[in-house]
């Protein structure tokens, strides 16, 4: 029998809580974790290791249920939702792309000392950063356009 993604996740937070939490749960200082379902101890070459208590194991995967589930149902901002990329126009060697923030900007630099390097510029700022090709410049408008709009969104109580 196999264990689900949830399964084993279970496994890993009640064994962590074994072995990181000495609160009402009362693990057995020293013992182990089961390392599968028919685990009796026994490791090889006559080798045998104390197992936690079956009570334990099951208040342990109990809470572990109790915690991811909660966990699983408060997802960070960034996780819930997705800002959109963003769409660029190249009427000529520029490339705009219009946001609700304003328009950024990718050229390239005319400088003859950075040739063949790009200039981003953000909205509402007048400096412009280098970059050393279009697609940099472009990934760097975009991740800052993501940060502008995430920063303003919070997750709902």
């Amino acid at each position: 029998m196999t264990d689900t993604p949830e399964q084993t996740r279970v496994e890993q937070l009640a064994e962590y809580l074994c072995s990181e939490f000495d609160f009402s749960l009362d693990p057995c200082v020293g013992y182990s974790w089961p390392e599968h379902p028919n685990d009796e101890g026994y490791r090889g070459d006559g080798n045998w290791v104390k197992l936690q208590p079956s009570d334990v194991q099951a208040f342990a995967r109990e809470n572990a249920e109790r915690i991811l589930a909660f966990l699983s149902t408060s997802k960070p901002v960034a996780e819930a939702v997705k800002v959109k990329p963003l769409e660029w126009n190249a009427p000529d060697s520029w490339n705009l792309a219009n946001t609700v923030l304003g328009t950024y900007v990718v050229r390239p630099c005319l400088a003859t000392n950075f040739t063949g390097q790009f200039l981003m510029c953000r909205p509402g700022d007048e400096d412009s950063v280098l970059f050393p090709s279009e697609d940099a410049a472009k990934a760097a408008a975009q991740a800052d356009y993501e940060q502008r709009i995430l920063s303003a969104l919070e997750s709902k109580p």
